[in-house]
């Protein structure tokens, strides 16, 4: 039997590019060889050679039966839920009132770090907390994120030198801290003495448009030290990750601040990643984007959830970043909430880590928890002020009695849980979804978006593929490398088995 996990496009002369989500395999068949495996026009599989059979089985195409399928998809996604499980757990910290509406890692809609407002008198509530999830981790690394409030101004210094010192007496434990960048030049000496624990610096970083900021917002000054604390940063091995809002259709803005990346060799220091969120602000309670046209509970969002920017994971996003990138995603772009599209780009380009995605983002994966300023814990911010999202307590007292809202039985929400996902061809590429989105709407995943993603970031590779056949680009792609060789040519692996 052939599998169904297989998401495919159309090349010229008849080809096809075709990507198997169970195995990972990406390969380009002829005409012949396609029709044999799809069952099209009269042709059978049985009419290929016993080569072609047994490379086709070899590359996860053909199984004998579809238990022997469903087997080699259970072990694929508990493989990759096991690696999953050796990855840091990941501990937000509100450090203001403020927060953000998603983490880092799952397409924050970022904005300026604002006052820092944890107080000193709840410094032992957090210690207790935090060695209470370190002992729930149970071995992992720990990674403590503080975002929400400007960590490197003088009045956190005091809290975050405390704050420091716990995370050194505590073994397997780093820090990320979010800031504004303006103060990083200032704030060298303690950066530096704490750079043992320091795992990275998470830089806020808003384009600048064209003619300004019409109501304020970064002036050059601040991003001429923004950038000069980054090279310092950089240049004395700390790991960098900027992270950047953009609204849909102007991400033309982003340009200038791509080309300043680029200009600063930040990228060749492979300690560098750009968390690019595309944003959808909405003036009132949550509703439907005009152009979007599927009702709230189709795509799984709440219409009671507070105003508030969001990450957006639709097709659109995916058209507005290869229209900025052309030639192809940088590696050193993380792609936060646009799942599937960081799963294709895995298996198209051979980059590591995209690839599968058995659970959406580290909160529905078990992997991480947020400590929010109103003393709740929540699996991430976007279920912050929903008390059905609340799983422990922090600030009275250290109580963790729910892991994961929302998961089905035991354990975390994977694609292995979800019956939808079972048979589904994006699965393995989304992850399943947002499962704050699933639980405030419908309850099911986003399936029809995932595939609609897939679909816009294919025929863009299909595209790219085409032109290097024809020389119309020099070298291979960055969205390509895999199917592209070195010298820009196309191979076709399964043409060449043909004959």
């Amino acid at each position: 039997m052939v599998t169904d996990r297989l998401l495919w496009v159309g090349l010229q002369q008849d080809r096809v590019l075709a990507v198997n989500t169970l195995s990972g395999s990406v390969d380009v068949f002829g005409p012949q060889v396609w029709k044999a495996l799809r069952g099209c026009d009269g042709v059978e599989p049985g009419t290929l050679s016993a080569d072609q059979l047994r490379l086709l089985e070899r590359r996860g195409y053909l199984f004998s039966d579809a238990a022997g399928e469903e087997a080699a998809w259970e072990a694929m996604v508990r493989a990759a839920e096991q690696e999953e499980g050796r990855e840091a757990f990941a501990v937000g910290v509100e450090t203001s009132a403020l927060g953000l509406d998603c983490p880092a890692r799952s397409g924050a809609a970022f904005r300026p770090p604002g006052p820092w407002g944890l107080g000193p008198e709840k410094l032992p509530r957090l210690f207790r907390a935090l060695r209470e999830l370190r002992r729930l981790a149970a071995g992992r690394p720990v990674l403590w994120e503080l975002m929400g409030g400007e960590p490197l101004q003088p009045a956190a210094a005091a809290p975050l030198d405390l704050i420091f010192a716990e995370a050194q007496r505590q073994p397997g434990v780093g820090l990320r801290l979010w800031t504004g960048g303006a103060a990083l030049l200032e704030f060298r000496p303690v950066l530096l003495q704490h750079r043992s624990v320091l795992r990275s610096l998470g830089v806020v970083l808003e384009p600048l448009p064209p003619q300004g900021w019409p109501g304020g917002g970064p002036s050059q000054e601040r991003l001429r030290r923004v950038a000069e604390g980054m090279d310092w940063a950089l240049e004395h091995g700390l790991a960098v990750d900027v992270g950047i809002g953009f609204r849909l259709h102007e991400e033309g803005r982003l340009e200038g601040v791509f080309a300043l990346f680029e200009a600063r060799g930040w990228p060749a220091s492979g300690r560098f990643r750009c968390l690019l969120s595309p944003v959808v602000a909405y003036p009132g309670p949550l509703a439907d984007p005009p152009d979007e046209g599927r009702p709230a509970a189709d795509r799984g969002l709440s219409a009671e959830r507070p105003p508030a920017a969001r990450g957006w994971s639709g097709p659109e996003a995916v058209a507005a970043l290869c229209r900025l990138f052309p030639g192809g995603l940088p590696p050193y772009l993380e792609l936060g909430r646009l799942r599937a599209m960081a799963s294709l780009r895995s298996l198209l380009s051979g980059l590591p880590g995209g690839w599968p995605a058995v659970s959406f983002c580290p909160a529905v994966g078990g992997r991480s928890l947020w400590l929010a300023a109103d003393g709740l814990v929540y699996p991430c911010p976007l279920r912050r002020g929903a008390l059905e999202g609340v799983v422990g307590t922090w600030l009275t007292a250290f109580s963790c009695f729910r892991p994961l809202p929302g998961a089905e039985g035991e354990g975390p929400r994977s694609v292995l849980r979800l019956d939808v996902c079972r048979r589904c061809p994006a699965a393995t590429l989304c992850g399943g979804g947002c499962a704050a989105e699933a639980a405030a709407g419908s309850g099911r995943p986003a399936c029809p978006e995932s595939l609609q993603v897939a679909a816009v970031y294919l025929s863009l590779a299909a595209r790219q593929y085409d032109a290097a056949r024809e020389g119309a680009v020099a070298g291979p792609s960055r969205l390509f490398l895999s199917v592209v060789g070195p010298d820009g040519a196309g191979r076709d692996s399964l043409d060449r088995a043909a004959g």
